[in-house]
């Protein structure tokens, strides 16, 4: 399949395969960017306020007091807002950063760990 080797599906000692375990990392990376979300978006809502039409300092209280103006009036689209590219960055981040431990850990062939 796509030029994968059969043994990166093959459950190990460990009870898990290399896909699997490639599959559990990249879940939980995908989670905690989905949990982290809402604290990320306030945060560059704060710093898009952090300036006035003028292009002029604003009183970090203001800013904050925006972002969670629209926090209120919008809590879901603003929890989850900018989390699509955060997802597809998570993927280009992750996949080789994983496959590449994962690759050392199969042709090293050490431990019960895939």
């Amino acid at each position: 399949m796509l030029g994968i080797s059969d043994e990166f599906f093959v459950v190990k000692k460990s009870g898990l395969s290399q896909a699997q375990a490639l599959t559990a990392y990249l879940g939980g990376s995908a989670f905690q960017t989905v949990m982290d979300n809402p604290v990320t978006a306030y945060r560059q809502l704060v710093q898009q306020y952090a300036k006035d039409i003028a292009g002029k300092p604003v009183d970090p209280k203001i800013a904050s007091q925006e972002a969670k103006a629209i926090f209120k009036a919008h809590p879901i689209s603003a929890s989850f807002s900018g989390v699509g590219p955060r997802l597809i960055g998570v993927g280009f981040k992750r996949i080789p950063k994983f496959g590449v431990l994962l690759g050392f850990s199969f042709f090293l062939g050490e431990g019960e760990n895939p």
